[in-house]
């Protein structure tokens, strides 16, 4: 049975008051999102405060994020989704719908999370671009990277398409291959990145990194790790420093403009703005909200990347704009959320005046995270 003792103690270990009442205890650890063994619950005939109604519990508004004017010039569109389990996102009717969605407004997405061992890949992959490419005759390719540390874990897919902005030149010249961060962890073994490489022309090339970045876990066991500069953050803002690199185009020709778009969920909320609850003590013990995980997503936009995060560019004074919500708390209908997806942009796509518009798509849904849109001007990269 558990007992007053550890209720409280769980409620201290999170920075939440431990006065009160069993049941009122029992509220605040459920109003937390925190879950309660059920041993640990009053009986039917037991007394007890009125419950809290999910509708009594404040939701957070949403600023509105007005798109760019339209231009005239070819533009390619980039989404990038953490799925939470593609086979799953695939048998669920609203996640179809949303992956169709995508697929008739972008030219690239970047999926992560999708939880496939490799010898999955090719029958989701048949599926996955049948529903992609229903009612159009737009071929859609496809590239996987698979955790083969952990079985049905991690893993990330990016697809690209040239039937609109990319054009069929460019994206048949495409190629896709893993992103080596840190090979002596086993991170890198947990099928984390791909690099797309999209030869705009013979003097630009647009690298896009697809990332799902490492949770640094309930108890911040892999806090160390992930903010070290030779732990995941370090090695992988190395990698995309390499990235932004580019060979020749051909022998003995001028080195192309190498511009880099690194896309996906990198598992911190790096201001205040992209949480809803930043004054609550308890966050900076949480995964994705501690000092050490925001101060080194902060590191990214320092020499020597420069990278910019498209949609603080976009947005820099919006609030309420999240793009992850925890379902065991029932959180997406309050709009009680953090931002951790992201599109971060290279020095040279920001000089370039390539960036147009960044959108985050709550109203596509099929995950616990929402997509992100960039929407990058060709002509000028």
């Amino acid at each position: 049975m558990v007992t007053m003792k550890d209720l409280q103690a769980l409620l201290r270990s999170r920075g939440l008051p431990v006065s009160g009442s069993k049941t009122v205890l029992l509220q605040r650890l459920a109003s937390a999102g925190v879950p309660v063994p059920e041993n640990a619950r009053p009986s039917a005939a037991a007394p007890s405060a009125p419950a809290v109604a999910v509708s009594s519990i404040a939701s957070i508004p949403r600023d509105a994020t007005p798109r760019a004017s339209p231009v005239t010039t070819p533009c390619v569109r980039l989404a990038t989704w953490n799925v939470a389990g593609l086979r799953a996102l695939l048998r669920n009717e609203r996640g179809v719908d949303s992956l169709r969605r995508l697929a008739t407004d972008c030219d690239v997405v970047l999926l992560q999370e999708t939880k496939l061992q490799e010898m999955h890949v090719a029958s989701v992959e048949a599926e996955l671009l049948d529903v992609l490419s229903t009612g159009t005759s737009m071929p859609w390719r496809a590239a996987w990277a698979s955790s083969t540390a952990r079985l049905g874990y991690a893993g990330v897919a990016t697809l690209w398409t040239g039937g609109r902005g990319l054009g069929a030149t460019v994206a048949d010249a495409a190629i896709c291959t893993p992103l080596t961060v840190d090979p002596g962890h086993e991170a890198d073994r947990e099928g984390r990145t791909l690099l797309l490489q999209l030869p705009l022309s013979p003097s630009a090339q647009l690298a896009v990194v697809n990332v799902y970045t490492p949770n640094s876990g309930a108890e911040l066991q892999r806090l160390k790790y992930r903010t070290s500069d030779d732990g995941w953050d370090g090695q992988f803002r190395a990698a995309l420093l390499r990235a932004q690199q580019a060979p020749p185009s051909a022998a003995g020709s001028a080195r192309r403009a190498q511009h880099v778009c690194a896309g996906g969920d990198f598992n911190v909320a790096v201001g205040d703005a992209d949480f809803f609850n930043p004054d609550e003590l308890r966050m900076a013990k949480q995964a994705g909200t501690t000092a050490e995980e925001r101060a080194s997503m902060r590191r990214y936009a320092e020499a020597p990347l420069f990278m910019t995060d498209a949609f603080r560019s976009c947005h820099p004074h919006a609030t309420g704009q999240y793009t992850y919500w925890s379902q065991r708390a029932r959180n997406r209908p309050r709009n009680r959320g953090l931002r951790l997806d992201y599109f971060l942009l290279s020095s040279s796509v920001m000089a370039a005046d390539a960036l147009r518009d960044v959108q985050h798509r709550h109203e596509l849904e099929g995950s616990d995270h929402c997509p992100v849109v960039v929407e990058l001007v060709l002509g000028r990269l």
